[in-house]
């Protein structure tokens, strides 16, 4: 749940290894505003959400 007690629609932060990545600096302003407005946990969890959603759009991707 969020702070607000909304129940959250994004993906959970999972414990998981750390990985460093290079964003476009509009990407990161946009992922940044979007969890400054409460529409994702964190940042890790926005790029989980996305990341989840492509994966569900590609049939050949299996889940693991």
């Amino acid at each position: 749940m969020t702070e607000d007690h909304r129940e959250t629609t994004t993906a959970p932060a999972l414990p998981g290894p750390e990985v460093t990545i290079t964003l476009d600096p509009h990407v990161k302003a946009y992922v940044d505003r979007a969890v400054e407005n409460g529409e994702f946990d964190s940042v890790s969890a926005a790029f989980n959400e996305a990341m989840l959603e492509r994966m569900r759009r590609r049939p050949r991707v299996r889940s693991w």
